[in-house]
């Protein structure tokens, strides 16, 4: 009876040749590994031509958006007319007036 441990044994059999022959399995391996990283692909050149004329087209939309947006009509107040300024003068003159006064008694406005 062998004393050796099952680790022992196992590492001391054979292993076992692969489907098709130790060539065979190379040549699938590298397969996989072409698959995963290409030869002979490099990265592509960048053209600067593209982004700049996306950004030139971006461009342009957005001038002739902003060009042809329509602009609210300005809508000015009228001006206020002869009495109504007399009126608020006259208001203003008053306020004054009573302001002053509260200053000449001593209270505070």
């Amino acid at each position: 009876m062998k004393t050796d441990s099952p680790e022992q044994s196992l590492r001391a059999a054979p292993v076992p040749e692969p489907i098709g022959g130790l060539e065979t399995a190379r040549e699938r391996m590298m397969g996989r590994v072409r698959h995963t990283y290409p030869v002979g692909t490099s990265l592509p050149r960048r053209i600067l031509w593209r982004p700049i004329g996306a950004t030139a087209l971006a461009s342009v939309v957005a001038i002739t958006l902003f060009l042809v947006w329509p602009e609210p009509s300005a809508e000015a107040d009228p001006l206020p007319t002869e009495a109504q300024m007399q009126k608020f003068y006259d208001q203003h003159e008053v306020h004054h007036a009573e302001h002053f006064h509260l200053l000449e008694v001593g209270q505070r406005p």
